[in-house]
């Protein structure tokens, strides 16, 4: 049994997470920022600490006590980014610091989009963060993988996550607020030509925006979807992830594959999630 740590236990990654690590016979304890968050923790099954990600005493304590720490939170108020991506910071350097020289080990997460815009081909692990929105997260990246973590005797990875994250029903996640936005505008959209999307696996691979509108066109029985520039799209999405879906971002999957032997189920893709209301797919 390994006793975890976990930040982000109770948001929509972090209970599927919890939910497996309970399964696998290990103890959890979760950061819990309120009654309402402690007592969803308690009824997963996760033991929960108050605090939050400004709480770095807390932070510590904890990482000292787990024989592993997840840090799967981030503070997504995205008018004040630049502020959430430098408490991410601190709050890796943190677990750094209490973690020093313990061989346990440290797993953050992060998105493709810290390399924004790949183009034709999808990216990888080498390929080099361009200058722009996601260097400041890429550089916590590094800061857990390389340039401290790895160096002071901590076992340490970080996980990117693809923009479309699906397979269980969540109004925040980017597929159901489209379908949401959608039936309540009477009109489905997509950005210029429809950029490209390559999610993590082969189900996913060269997915366009473009095809995900048409899916919820289907799924709220709309007219076929209409191309909108980022600023009209904005105005229905807001700015950040109308921009977030005017970039093409395409990203293999293939070294978490042979390394870990990620798979995804045979039959699973972003297409057919959208075309059954944004709802978990068996």
């Amino acid at each position: 049994m390994v006793k975890i740590f976990i930040t982000g236990a109770s948001g929509y990654i972090g209970s599927v997470v919890s939910e497996l690590a309970l399964q696998a016979g290990h103890s959890l304890r979760g950061l819990a920022r309120s009654d309402a968050a402690a007592e969803k923790l308690r009824a997963q099954g996760v033991e929960p600490v108050r605090g939050d990600l400004y709480t770095l005493d807390v932070l510590a304590d904890e990482a000292k006590k787990a024989d592993a720490v997840l840090h799967l939170a981030f503070i997504h108020d995205f008018t004040k980014y630049v502020e959430s991506v430098e408490t991410d910071r601190k709050v890796v350097e943190t677990f750094i610091g209490a973690l020093a020289g313990s061989n346990k080990t440290l797993v953050i997460t992060s998105g493709t989009a810290v390399l924004w815009d790949t183009g034709d081909s999808p990216a990888d692990e080498t390929t080099p963060v361009p200058p722009g929105p996601g260097g400041a997260r890429a550089a916590t990246e590094q800061l857990c993988v390389h340039w401290q973590a790895a160096s002071r005797g901590i076992r340490s990875a970080a996980m990117r996550l693809p923009l479309h994250v699906y397979g269980r029903s969540s109004p925040i996640t980017f597929i159901p607020m489209q379908i949401a936005t959608a039936a309540k505008d009477g009109i489905a959209r997509y950005i210029g030509d429809g950029a490209i999307f390559h999610l993590g696996d082969s189900n996913d691979r060269g997915v366009s925006a473009k095809k995900i509108a048409e899916a919820i066109a289907r799924r709220v029985s709309l007219p076929p979807p209409v191309s909108v520039s980022v600023e009209e799209a904005a105005q229905a999405w807001g700015p950040l992830l109308a921009t977030l879906l005017s970039i093409s971002n395409q990203y293999t999957s293939a070294r978490a594959e042979k390394e870990l032997g990620w798979k995804v189920p045979e039959g699973r893709s972003v297409l057919r999630f959208t075309a059954e209301g944004g709802r978990e797919t068996s």
